[in-house]
């Protein structure tokens, strides 16, 4: 069985969490669609290198806000973006916190 979630990152626009319905659910059930945050317009602010983390690797990481409102908070949903210079060939999103 696969995930229920399904995500997309769409370079320089947003990142967004969905849910299509199975083929063995109901076709009139609504997809289910967050958007965990959003491109910013002023980059520059928010983008940052981190030197080593823990394993002692090096990324630019970016903050990207202005989501989907979460139902916990109430507060918008923000989302961090890691880019390591070895993943600018082939992204791939491997961990989502929001």
């Amino acid at each position: 069985m696969q995930g229920y979630w399904t995500y997309e990152y769409c370079h320089l626009s947003h990142v967004r969490q969905f849910h299509t319905p199975a083929p063995n659910e109901s076709p009139s059930s609504p997809a289910l669609s967050f958007y965990l945050g959003r491109y910013p317009e002023n980059t520059l602010s928010m983008t940052h290198l981190v030197e080593a983390d823990a394993d002692g690797k090096s990324y630019l990481k970016e903050i990207w806000g202005d989501g989907t409102e979460c139902d916990l908070t109430r507060g918008p949903r923000i989302t961090e973006i890691q880019v390591s210079p070895l993943q600018i060939s082939s992204l791939s999103l491997s961990l989502v916190f929001s």
